[in-house]
């Protein structure tokens, strides 16, 4: 087995980031780490994750000062990470079981020689109900993504050779971050 960093970002979200973390100690992929960066939260997420990290040692626990943004958050959970592939999870996101497994397996039957795998999610409507949204696009997919971001953030796990390669989430922009990474 090969590790996997997970990185979540999280602002202010004391409340939700707890079930983030309980979604990545069920994976079935047990080699992580997963390297939290709380982006400045006036809440309560530093006690939780400091409370998390007595329970877990495979948590990082990272703190920013002050409010930075998601790519800034994003680039210092890459920087603290120690695995040869890095996953992002939003704090607000869950993952089922399987994610890591089945994306790790994909790595495997290509031999290194593919840059990303994503995934479909399942969004949850204002009314509660849910929504399945499936990969249209498999293979070789970067010319299709000018187009639009079909590439949900918190599906992606890549190399961080990969990373290293291309760059960090560039920090000036305010939104479409992944897009711009992908």
């Amino acid at each position: 087995m090969v590790k996997v960093s997970v990185i979540i970002p999280t602002y202010n979200r004391g409340h939700l980031v707890k079930k983030a973390l309980e979604s990545v100690y069920r994976q079935t992929w047990k080699d992580y780490e997963i390297i939290v960066v709380d982006d400045g939260s006036t809440d309560n997420t530093m006690e939780i994750l400091k409370e998390e990290c007595l329970k877990n040692p495979k948590i990082k626990y990272v703190r920013h000062k002050v409010n930075k943004g998601v790519s800034a958050a994003r680039n210092t959970g890459i920087l603290h990470s120690s695995g040869e592939f890095i996953a992002f999870l939003d704090s607000d996101d869950k993952w089922l079981p399987s994610k890591l497994n089945e994306q790790m397996r994909i790595f495997w039957s290509y031999d290194g020689k593919i840059g990303l795998v994503y995934t479909g999610c399942k969004l949850r409507r204002a009314d509660g109900r849910f929504v399945d949204v499936i990969p249209k696009y498999e293979g070789y997919v970067f010319d299709k993504l000018p187009n639009r971001n079909f590439i949900p953030c918190s599906s992606v796990v890549v190399p961080k050779k990969i990373i290293d390669e291309v760059g960090l989430f560039d920090e000036r922009l305010v939104v479409h971050q992944d897009y711009d990474m992908w």
